[in-house]
């Protein structure tokens, strides 16, 4: 039986939930939404209105323009609403800004056809304000030396070719910058920074050999960064080599001394027996992958319109690997390694035009060609990707799931796809008073964003409601789903309060979500603290008994999704809680980038045993864009994943047929991952069982 961790397998509703949305958007207000294609409506005179409003992190003052049959612009009150007035029929486009916010969606297409155009709204999110820490090494060694920062936030990096660094995106805090160089030393040896609304750009050091001999190396190979050097022999010394692959041991006697270098997954020759007299000596290895394997490489073009990242991936004799790759001047190179069998590979690649999480979209330019490995890398496996025929508008055939609480409903749709790729582009989703959900309720638009983030919690009056909604490809909107309703968004009625302590490590910018889901009938109850700091109290009353999984998330965007730079706990099962009384439960938040699985498969088949092992990566408060094992046992190295999950964003995995030995609890990975903001990091992953 397959289980792969990697993968998250949960109840839907949970994997929905993982991207619940906060807009504050109609909801027993009293405005009338435009009715959808289908959903009645009509309406007379001669012009027309196009209106709605403005929620998230800025309401007030923002600048709404109307482009299209007609121009003009708009300020947001103090409730967010705007509206433009005498319109003629035509098509229009709706565009909000502020300084320092980005919208959600960045724009609204509507048409004007006879009837007022109400509800369409935005979320607004503030962009956060971030800092910087930088500075420049001198004296005896500038490049390559590794900076580490601790304090309010951990990270490491290496000098360029000046001797200069740089770390960014920090918040208010205090920090400690630490040089460090096998061989070196530094003056001063660390600088304690406190950032206060303002970068930190001197932060500079000197740098002067230690005394003695020493002995310098460099390590060529696919992976030569942090490989384990060790000295031996007359005195006992151990290094790390930097992004470069060098290292170097110092402040040696004269002696005889050996120099092993070790990374698993790959050979590096005899160890190196060096004599120190009267000079320094160096000394060089090549690192070569224990399991050879070759790569497809290639360019990957394209010449329209659309901007995004482009994913390829490899799919071949019972594997599917890939990268993902940004393009310049609408050109970048590519390469994926790791592979091993030879046959006929599909190289498909795709560019995230709508989204911009990882999913894949019908609407996004695609290209597609075969290279066929036979003992030996391909080289010129050159994609060119071109815009598609626009896609059928097809309207969805499931109805909304809703789960109402206080004061709000949980609203839950599956994507309008054709051959498992999302083919709308963005949805509205309608709510009203009347069967049709066409009077007396509200309207929210949603971009698509593949099968990870299909959920809005809607703050909405306590009373009863229909639901229904439409899918979108640009600016044309299907019919709408099946109605949804009657659904009673009223106070819970259970006996029992729910009292939830949230810790987490940084401090909070945005409003803390706590929620339970009762596990056997998926009922949601939910509350909201606007201003959180650790550890926080929140609680639920009127829950009924029952067995519950407990949630909480920050959104520290203020943009009612959980995305990227939120802490959550809602990409697992959540916090088990008994509910049979008042109870108390406990819930800890972690600020990790990303989430490292390794799982393993045994089959047998009469005598014989064959094992897999899986190795996944999965979004936290980064996202990832490309992800690369570069050191372990059994595998091709570097052995790059493949976006398999292609329908969610920010996933990595594969799995592979082991032949060598039975995996151990002693087996141990580390991934290089790749993030959509630019920066790396190094996971470990160990095999657990």
């Amino acid at each position: 039986m397959r289980a792969y961790a990697f993968r998250f397998l949960m109840v839907p509703l949970l994997l929905l939930l993982s991207a619940i949305a906060l807009s504050g958007c109609g909801g027993g207000g009293g405005s009338s939404s435009t009715p959808p294609p289908g959903g009645g409506g009509g309406g007379g005179g001669t012009t027309y209105s196009v209106s709605g409003s403005v929620s998230g992190s800025t309401v007030a003052g923002v600048t709404v323009t109307l482009s299209g049959a007609a121009s003009g612009t708009s300020t947001t009150d103090a409730s967010g609403n705007y509206a433009f007035t005498g319109l003629a029929n035509g098509s229009y486009t709706v565009t909000p800004s502020a300084s320092g916010t980005t919208f959600a969606p960045p724009s609204a297409s509507i048409t004007v056809n006879g009837a007022n155009q109400t509800g369409v709204n935005f979320v607004a999110s503030a962009v956060p304000v971030t800092y910087s820490i930088g500075g420049k090494l001198s004296g005896a060694t500038t490049a390559g030396v590794t900076i580490t920062l601790s304090g309010a936030k951990s990270a490491t990096t290496t000098t360029d070719s000046t001797g200069s660094y740089v770390f960014s995106g920090l918040a208010n805090g205090s920090y400690v910058v630490t040089p460090s160089r096998v061989g070196f030393t530094f003056t001063p040896a660390n600088a304690s920074v406190t950032i206060a609304n303002a970068n930190s750009t001197a932060v500079n050091f000197s740098s002067a050999a230690a005394s003695g001999l020493s002995i310098s190396g460099s390590i060529s190979g696919p992976y030569v960064s942090g490989i384990s050097v060790a000295l031996s022999g007359a005195a006992t010394q151990s290094a790390l080599t930097d992004s470069a692959g060098n290292f170097s041991f110092a402040g040696l006697a004269a002696g005889t001394y050996t120099v092993t270098p070790t990374l698993s997954g790959y050979t590096f020759g005899q160890p190196a027996s060096v004599t120190l007299a009267t000079t320094n000596a160096t000394v060089t290895f090549t690192a070569t992958p224990s399991v050879p394997s070759v790569s497809v490489s290639g360019t990957v073009s394209y010449a329209g319109a659309k901007t995004g990242r482009v994913y390829v991936t490899a799919r071949g004799p019972g594997i599917t690997q890939g990268t993902s790759v940004a393009l310049t001047n609408g050109s970048a190179s590519y390469s994926i390694r790791g592979i091993t069998a030879n046959g006929t590979y599909t190289i498909d690649a795709y560019m995230d035009a709508i989204g911009g999480v990882g999913a894949r979209n019908a609407s996004d330019p695609v290209g597609t060609i075969t290279a066929v490995v036979n003992n030996a890398s391909v080289q010129s496996a050159n994609v060119t990707l071109a815009d598609p025929a626009t896609p059928a508008v097809v309207a969805p055939t499931r109805a909304l799931g809703v789960s109402p609480s206080n004061g709000a409903a949980l609203i839950l749709w599956n994507p309008v796809q054709s051959n498992q790729v999302e083919s709308a582009t963005a949805y509205n989703i309608y709510w009203g008073t009347d069967p049709a959900a066409s009077t007396g309720g509200g309207k929210v638009a949603v971009t698509a964003v593949g099968n990870g983030a299909n959920a809005r919690l809607i703050a909405l009056a306590n009373g009863t409601y229909y639901f229904k909604y439409t899918a979108l490809v640009g600016a044309t909107e299907s019919a709408a789903s099946p109605v949804t309703g009657p659904v009673t968004v009223a106070a819970a009625t259970g006996a029992n309060t729910v009292t939830g302590t949230v810790s987490f490590p940084v401090p909070a910018t945005g409003p803390l979500v706590l929620a339970l889901q009762n596990v056997s009938t998926g009922a949601l109850y939910s509350t909201t603290v606007s201003s959180p700091t650790s550890p926080q109290s929140a609680s639920l009353a009127g829950v009924p008994a029952g067995n519950y999984n407990v949630y909480a998330f920050i959104d520290m965007n203020k943009n009612g999704l959980i995305d990227v730079g939120d802490l959550a706990n809602t990409g697992g099962s959540g916090v088990p809680a008994t509910v049979s009384g008042n109870t108390t439960v406990t819930v800890a938040l972690t600020a990790e980038n990303s989430r490292a699985n390794v799982t393993t498969e045994h089959f047998r088949n009469g005598a014989t045993d064959s094992y897999n092992v899986g190795i996944g990566v999965r979004y936290a408060t980064k996202r990832p864009v490309a992800a690369t094992v570069v050191s372990g046992p059994y595998l091709p190295l570097p052995f790059d994943l493949g976006n398999t999950s292609f329908g969610e964003g920010g996933r990595f995995d594969v799995s592979q047929f082991i032949q060598l030995r039975v995996p151990s609890t002693a087996d141990v990975f580390k991934t290089l991952v790749t993030y959509s903001d630019g920066t790396t990091e190094l996971l470990t992953q160990s095999v657990t069982a």
